[in-house]
């Protein structure tokens, strides 16, 4: 299992670097791939797009293009922050300000990557699921980490991109399914 772990970081991170190298200007001049990752990290990546939905979800973000399986999407992006002064940010949000915080665990500290403030970039605006298409790993570059969407599954133009978010008392996962009747028999 562990060793399971190790290859799949391996391999995003591997991903990453050759995502980063085809970056590269062909004009010669070189940038060292901390550049490049720094790069890929200040903008959203093409091949994503934000669209409204309805007024009821709002926002969402869809795949402009094929992505293969264990592929990276983009990143989310947003100040990073202790845990307990992401929960006193929580605290504080309103209905109206929404709530963008993704808590995880990084050398043994809690962490949490604050995006409600709208800066333009995606990660923030991809959707919950309980049959997610992406899932959230971290990346550490120097020392830093970095939360990134990776496919879980193959995905097609024009789905969108969604993760589970691990919290399973969310108001839209508490609505009862609709029932659809039928007076045809």
């Amino acid at each position: 299992m562990l060793w399971t772990k190790v290859v799949k970081t391996f391999l995003l991170v591997t991903t990453l670097v050759v995502m980063a190298r085809s970056l590269r200007s062909k004009k010669g001049t070189e940038k060292t791939e901390t550049e490049i990752l720094q790069s890929l990290l200040a903008a959203d990546p093409e091949g994503v797009r934000a669209e409204f939905i309805d007024s009821e979800i709002g926002m969402g973000v869809f795949a402009q293009r094929d992505f293969k399986q264990g592929q990276p999407i983009l990143f989310y992006v947003g100040e990073l922050l202790s845990a307990n002064e992401g929960r006193k940010r929580e605290q504080k949000y309103t209905e109206k300000d929404g709530s963008y915080l993704y808590f995880f665990n990084h050398n043994g500290d809690s962490w949490c990557i604050d995006a409600t403030k709208p800066d333009g970039r995606l990660g923030r605006l991809v959707n919950d699921s309980a049959t997610p298409n992406c899932v959230v790993k971290k990346v550490v570059v120097h020392s830093l980490p970095y939360l990134c969407l990776v496919a879980l599954k193959d995905i097609t133009f024009g789905t969108e991109i969604c993760y589970d978010y691990g919290v399973k008392d969310l108001p839209w996962r508490m609505k009862l399914p609709k029932v659809i009747l039928s007076t045809s028999f």
